[in-house]
């Protein structure tokens, strides 16, 4: 008799302990998820950091915690074939607040977040697993490769050589940088003649050069058909990271226009603009660059630029290069719009397509 009342008392603390147990369990509980960056380069490593806090006095000794995760974020060199739920398991005691770092391989450009995070948790018995939702989430922009760039067939040296010295050759009025002293190569309408009458010596105006201010990246992922090679798109971008990079340390102010849409699917137009945050601005937005979709045709584009005039160099970078292509920067540069054009072409693929504009034509297989 007295088993059977012991055994009975011990069922419904039981019972009373799990209901308990389940209503307060994930009660002053939280997860954060953050990225230790912002941004890393394609093929770079990264951490996440995972924190757990259990702001209460019952522990959580045996918990696990699960956040959805993209396909092209690698741990520990797994790769799959489709976004997954990543667990740990964790044991969290009374008011502890537990830190995890996480390191994973970023394997493909573009955003990445982390969401749909969970947390489940086993009572102390083993009888019964709880589990709850959390808001928390994080984001990283995983930027396009530029290592391995400056092997490629392109001579950059030359290429960025020509804009840096162009943009000395167009002076702009509306941009005035000095006075300074007559040389007999100087126009006579620029001189200035309040300074020459207090200095008592000839004096000329010193003026900027629009173009020297605008560099503006084109990048054209027009194809020949849908089989194009996807990697050769990717190249594009990485080589416009990389010029973007020169250019901007170069002091040149710079920009970039696509035909292809950001993964909202709005095309990207980017103003020139300096220094090192315009340069971070440029990696995030070629980061969300949806490669294999184009908004408009790029002849499109190219109309629209000779229409506005000549206030920024181009540096258009294209594996397409079609007549009606050629024709249209032949046009642009007759407008007084300086052009430069990378062309890649993939080995494997025979294009009888020839511009006759200037271009460094990069031959890669693929």
């Amino acid at each position: 008799m007295i088993l059977l009342m012991i055994g009975a008392a011990f069922l419904i603390g039981f019972a009373a302990f799990s209901r308990w147990y389940r209503r307060i369990w994930n009660k002053n509980l939280s997860l954060d998820l953050r990225f230790s960056e912002d941004g890393i380069f394609e093929g770079e490593t990264g951490e996440i950091v995972e924190t757990v806090t259990n702001a209460k006095l019952t522990p959580l000794l045996s918990a696990s915690v699960s956040f959805r995760t993209p396909r092209f974020l690698s741990y520990d060199g797994q790769k799959f074939a489709h976004e997954f739920y990543r667990e740990d398991s964790v044991s969290v005691f009374s008011y502890e607040s537990l830190a995890r770092r996480i390191p994973f391989t970023a394997l493909r450009r573009g955003r990445y977040t982390l969401d749909d995070a969970g947390a489940a948790a086993i009572d102390p018995l083993f009888r019964a697993k709880y589990i709850c939702g959390s808001p928390a989430s994080c984001s990283v922009f995983v930027y396009p490769r530029v290592k391995g760039v400056e092997n490629f067939h392109i001579d950059f040296q030359r290429l960025t050589g020509q804009i840096l010295a162009r943009r000395t050759l167009v002076e702009d009025p509306f941009f005035f940088r000095g006075v300074r002293d007559w040389t007999p190569a100087d126009s006579m309408r620029h001189v200035n003649w309040n300074a020459t009458a207090k200095t008592g010596a000839l004096k000329v105006n010193q003026f900027g050069s629009a173009q020297s201010q605008n560099v503006l990246l084109l990048l054209d992922f027009d194809g020949y058909n849908k089989y194009d090679h996807e990697e050769i798109r990717e190249d594009i971008i990485r080589i416009a990271a990389y010029l973007a990079g020169i250019l901007l340390k170069s002091g040149a102010a710079t920009g970039l226009v696509t035909n292809a849409p950001e993964s909202g699917g709005v095309r990207m137009d980017s103003s020139c603009r300096n220094g090192r945050s315009q340069y971070f601005h440029l990696l995030r937005r070629m980061a969300c660059i949806d490669a294999g979709k184009t908004v408009c045709p790029f002849s499109r584009i190219l109309d629209r630029l000779c229409r506005r005039g000549p206030d920024a160099q181009c540096v258009l970078i294209s594996y397409y290069a079609g007549p009606e292509l050629d024709e249209r920067v032949r046009r642009l540069s007759s407008r007084g719009t300086a052009v430069s054009w990378i062309l890649l072409r993939d080995k494997s693929r025979r294009v009888d397509d020839k511009p006759q504009s200037e271009t460094f034509l990069c031959e890669v297989e693929y």
